[in-house]
């Protein structure tokens, strides 16, 4: 008897194991989705099956609802005007009587705090002169998806700020780095190979075109180009491209040839502008030269470098200045 009394219980914890186990694989199979907020410029992951998004009427942020697990979330951003830290702000909502539990950093707090029958579980992110957060109402039994899909919005939230931070630091080498890419269609061509010449093929101008070494097709080229530029930054290039031809099958001819470069414009100086947490631009000052190229004066140019995605930012517009 005790005998199949141990066996019952062996299998009683392994069904309790196993039951176990796949509620933790059914919270960790949570599906997410992107949100930018366009006001603010930063983007932030919450699950699929929120509906109803609605945004609010100042462009701020947005709230959604899970009716299948009563759920609400609010996102939103500012402006940081009272110059919070997440020390600070800690001391603020640990203040608040309907604050359960406060957790904080220097760029950071979270807390849990009552809301009538429901609880609160709020994050703020503080990053230069903004604050980002995100505040999801659930009841008791959803904590523990709650806790699940907070720790993935927090990590996307504060994707924001190192996104900014390296855009900001990179966008020159970006500049410069694209405008070697977009001197293949103002200045000089591609590399290609002579002995492999287009046949059969009647150029208006007379002109003998060979295939181009360096990229086996324009699909090659256009992910090379995506690097650093729009998708319709890198249509424009390539249509600028008068010295190229390509085939029906994709495959890039050159008619070998060199662009002008303007003689009377001198030494380039740069300023970066931020717009918001998604958009910078490179102001690009340029001197203009007499005909004895003395400086006379300069010229101004605005670049735009704008997330496309998390972590991928690109030159929306790229004018030739030289």
């Amino acid at each position: 008897m005790k005998k199949m009394v141990r066996h019952l219980s062996l299998v009683l914890a392994l069904i309790l194991a196993v039951c176990f186990c796949m509620a933790d694989t059914a919270e960790a199979a949570v599906n997410y989705v992107n949100y930018h907020n366009a006001r603010f410029g930063f983007d932030v992951l919450y699950p699929k099956p929120f509906k109803n998004l609605t945004e609010s009427e100042n462009g701020d942020g947005v709230t959604m609802t899970y009716a299948g697990r009563d759920l609400k979330i609010a996102i939103w951003g500012g402006f940081n005007v009272l110059e919070y830290t997440g020390f600070t702000y800690g001391e603020m909502i640990g203040a608040d009587t309907k604050t359960i539990k406060h957790t904080d950093g220097k760029t950071y707090c979270s807390y849990f705090s009552k809301n009538g029958k429901k609880y609160d579980y709020t994050y703020v992110y503080f990053y230069g002169d903004y604050e980002l957060g995100f505040t999801i109402t659930y009841p008791k039994a959803q904590l523990s998806y709650v806790k699940t899909i907070a720790k993935q919005m927090k990590t996307s939230l504060r994707q924001n700020g190192t996104d900014y931070a390296a855009a900001k630091k990179n966008v020159r080498s970006a500049y410069q780095n694209a405008t070697h890419v977009a001197d293949w269609f103002w200045m000089s061509s591609l590399n290609f190979d002579h002995s492999e010449k287009l046949e059969n093929y009647d150029d208006e101008y007379g002109r003998e075109f060979y295939r181009v070494e360096d990229f086996a097709s324009v699909d090659e080229l256009k992910a090379k180009m995506r690097e650093y530029f729009s998708e319709d930054m890198c249509e424009q290039l390539i249509n600028m491209g008068e010295m190229y031809h390509i085939t029906d099958d994709g495959k890039i001819y050159v008619s070998p040839a060199d662009g002008g470069l303007d003689i009377y414009k001198g030494k380039e100086t740069y300023r970066v502008v931020p717009v918001n947490l998604s958009e910078i631009i490179l102001v690009v000052t340029i001197e203009t030269l007499d005909d004895d190229f003395n400086v006379n004066g300069n010229e101004e140019y605005n670049f735009y470098y704008v997330k496309e995605a998390p972590g991928k930012w690109v030159f929306m517009n790229f004018p030739k200045i030289r």
